[in-house]
């Protein structure tokens, strides 16, 4: 073990220190904690401000549904109200439409056509059979091919297709007077079932319901309307036939005179479009709205039923109502407090769990506020598209309402939240992100599963991510779980295909545009909060930046320093799980300030010319000193993100530059002391040494990335001065730097503990066997018991001998 325990020595005068501090405290009255108190009003200003962008005006009547649409939610009535039913006035009106009879004009036209042909057709006839009083009556039978040929001659045609052989059988049978009264008898009863109304046999005349209607509203020749009782075809010809069978005339006769007749039946009756709708309007207009009255508790919509056109206009209905009971009182009803003590109780378990795990979130205002700001604006984009389903656009786009859960950007704010502070932080805010979109969008229990899951895959892509495009490959994979999940709920609700396809590219645009939007917005949040995320990190290791480059041109010492104390920390750093990417990037801009005087550094003096010789200890310190205060300078005109600043500041600490420390106590040795005239009094140093000259002016590390770099540097420098590389001699090198660092206080900043130091040392031992390792040596060609390869050994062993005269690690 390279850390010995305290002694007893120690541990009793820190006892003792610690008890006179507690005595001193119980007697100074207590104070009230003003970084808690903040804190605590911190949180609570959150926790109000999430109620605020959630739930101030959100309706209580749940997620707004279209008609045909799977609610998975009960909606209940909170407050009593009544409304007028389109729906079932409309209901009403169609009955009350179907009871009005409808209107006919009777038309007796062809009835007066057909009167007025038959009497001219009997007097013509009867006048062309007219034979002499005392002809013999078979001779004055008139004969079919006679009616014929009078019909074929007869000046009004035959119209009505009448058959010779009837005409000839009434004439024949009843003859003269008798078959005009018998004539007149059948027109008599043929107007009467034309007066009543003949409609087609093949109609049934119906209003909008399918069944056949009795009574209806007819307009006589004389302009009176009355209801009456209509015939059809068939039936007029069965009246015809009963009435005419009564006629005391011979049955042939009266068959002959019905087949006449019933040439002439025709429908006589023309639907009134007009006046029957003018009686439908005038009933309906007598008829009431229909008002329903929904008591308080009253469910409008039960869970996992299809929303019917009732349901849909009560639910309307109900959210006009709550509009105007919660104009008084701001919306401030029983819902809107559940749910903001829901809230609040969320947020206390949030603050609970980061201070029980002791996350940086805790004791970080700035970090707290960038993760409170970035959720808040990701509830606050949540509450704007769940707004959407009441506007105008919803309503002229009814497919906005169902696409709406899975337009949601619920990955925003965990996303960027693991990218920017942790894995950790993002699960957190995701649980409260999803948590509270669920209770906007009605207590959804199936929005907050497919959130929270959606979310989840987000943040395990988007973990240590160091590209850019993998931002967008991250929101398009979530997109793809939400599609997934689309895809499930819709066949579960066995929605149609298409509105399926519509929500599945809803869920992969959004997860698309939430990757790219994240792209945009990340470079802005590490302007505004100072924060460094892994993406820009990995960008600063181009060889190519402009620093670097400078750095290889002026000062390519420093440069392939960099790079070694890079290489170690980055190792060091994947051991004991800290940032390697924040290491390496700080370690190869951690001495950009030896650009400004590069020949003052060891690393950098290549023509053997040491300026250091030509000056004293203390101004030789001063130039050693200033390079991180050029470096950080410099880290600002390029504007570096603010830890790279902070490892330039200190990456040294407070530690000694002992090489000038010692030489400048030599100098002070060799020029002596004076003694005092008077007894026992001190004695008086000349050009007495100050240590404060000869250290950093920090401050030490404050962070376990800081301190790797740290030491990585002292332990690449020091190790260019072992004159025998060996496993034995690096790890007595690592450890005296090691044992430095902590006895000279420079590590006292950083959370490393014991066992992770432990590891560092074997990381380093490790890496600096693997860089500093021997080549085999190549021979040269001279054979003469290889003397001239002992040679070129000797001389180099000698260079090896030789002590540096500074380096940037002491």
């Amino acid at each position: 073990m390279i850390f010995s325990r305290k002694s007893q020595k120690q541990r009793t005068e820190d006892n003792r220190k610690r008890r006179l501090g507690t005595r001193r405290e119980a007697t100074v009255k207590p104070r009230v904690d003003m970084a808690m108190v903040k804190r605590f009003f911190l949180y609570l200003g959150f926790g109000l401000v999430a109620v605020f962008l959630c739930f101030y005006g959100l309706s209580s009547a749940g997620p707004l549904v279209q008609e045909g649409q799977v609610s998975r939610i009960r909606i209940t009535a909170e407050i009593p109200f009544s409304y007028v039913s389109e729906i079932e006035t409309s209901k009403r009106m169609e009955a009350v439409r179907q009871k009005v009879a409808p209107v006919f004009l009777l038309n007796l036209e062809p009835y007066r056509n057909f009167r007025s042909y038959m009497e001219r057709l009997g007097e013509d006839l009867d006048a062309f059979a007219k034979v002499p009083e005392n002809t013999p009556e078979d001779l004055a039978r008139l004969q079919v091919a006679e009616v014929e040929a009078f019909l074929a001659e007869y000046a009004a045609g035959n119209p009505f297709s009448l058959r010779p052989n009837d005409l000839a059988t009434l004439h024949n049978q009843l003859g003269g007077e008798r078959l005009r009264a018998s004539i007149g008898e059948g027109l008599i009863v043929l107007g009467e079932i034309f007066r009543k109304g003949v409609y087609p046999a093949d109609t049934a005349f119906n209003i909008g319901t399918g069944e056949r209607l009795s009574l209806f509203t007819v307009e006589d020749e004389f302009g009176n309307i009355q209801e009456v009782q209509i015939l059809s075809e068939e039936e007029g010809l069965r009246t015809l036939r009963i009435q005419l069978a009564a006629l005391d005339i011979p049955r042939e006769s009266t068959i002959a005179l019905f087949r006449i007749l019933r040439s002439a039946l025709r429908p006589n009756l023309i639907f009134d479009s007009e006046r029957t709708q003018d009686r439908v309007l005038a009933a309906q207009e007598s008829l009431k709205p229909t008002i329903i009255e929904i008591p308080e508790g009253q469910s409008i919509i039960e869970p996992n039923s299809r929303v019917n056109a009732l349901q849909y206009e009560q639910l309307e209905a109900y959210r006009k109502a709550l509009r105007q009971s919660e104009a008084g009182d701001f919306g401030l009803n029983a819902l809107f407090y559940e749910r903001a003590l829901l809230t609040l109780l969320l947020v206390m378990g949030a603050v609970f769990f980061l201070k029980t795990s002791r996350h940086k979130v805790r004791h970080n205002p700035r970090i707290f506020s960038l993760s409170g700001i970035l959720i808040l604006c990701n509830l606050g984009l949540i509450r704007l598209v769940i707004e959407l389903g009441d506007s105008v656009l919803a309503e002229s786009t009814p497919i906005l309402v169902q696409l709406l859960p899975f337009l949601v950007p619920v990955i925003l704010g965990p996303m960027i939240i693991t990218i920017l502070v942790g894995a950790g932080p993002g699960i957190l805010a995701a649980g409260l992100v999803s948590t509270l979109n669920a209770m906007m969008q009605g207590n959804s229990l199936s929005v907050l599963l497919l959130s929270q899951l959606v979310c989840l895959v987000a943040i395990a892509y988007c973990r240590n991510i160091q590209l850019r495009a993998s931002l967008v490959r991250a929101g398009s994979i979530s997109g793809a779980t939400m599609a997934i999940g689309a895809l499930l709920f819709g066949l579960r609700d066995n929605l149609p295909l298409t509105m399926v396809l519509y929500q599945i590219l809803a869920s992969v645009g959004t997860g698309v545009i939430s990757g790219v939007l994240i792209v945009g917005i990340l470079p802005i949040l590490e302007n505004l909060f100072k924060y460094t995320t892994d993406i820009t990190l990995l960008e600063l290791t181009d060889f190519n930046h402009p620093l670097l480059r400078k750095m290889q041109l002026e000062a390519p010492g420093s440069y392939h320093h960099s790079l070694m104390v890079a290489n170690l920390a980055e190792n060091a750093a994947a051991a004991i799980g800290a940032n390697p990417l924040v290491c390496r990037v700080c370690a190869l801009f951690h001495d950009i300030g030896k650009m400004i005087k590069p020949e003052y550094f060891v690393e950098n003096q290549r023509s053997g010319q040491n300026p250091h010789i030509e000056r004293n200890p203390s101004m030789s310190a001063l130039v050693i000193k200033s390079h991180v205060k050029e470096g950080v300078q410099m880290a600002k005109d390029y504007r570096l993100p603010k830890v790279i600043m902070d490892v330039i500041q200190q990456h040294h600490g407070t530690s000694l530059i002992q090489y000038f420390y010692y030489k400048a106590l030599q100098q002070q040795k060799e020029e002596g002391v004076i003694e005092s005239i008077y007894p026992n009094a001190p004695r008086i140093e000349l050009n007495q040494v100050n240590e404060d000259t000869y250290r950093y002016e920090g401050p030490i590390p404050q962070f376990m990335e800081s301190a790797l770099v740290m030491l990585a540097d002292s332990v690449e420098a020091a190790s260019r001065s072992l004159k025998k590389v060996n496993p034995q001699s690096v790890e007595e090198l690592v450890e005296k730097i090691f044992m430095a660092r902590l006895k000279d206080g420079q590590l006292d900043a950083t959370p490393l503990t014991f066992k992770q130091l432990i590891k560092i040392r074997e990381n380093f031992v490790f890496t600096l066997l693997n860089m500093l390792h021997a080549r085999v040596e190549y021979p040269d060609g001279k054979t003469e018991n290889g003397g001239g390869n002992r040679a070129r050994k000797r001389a180099a062993a000698a260079n090896q001998e030789l002590p540096p005269p500074a380096t940037s690690g002491d």
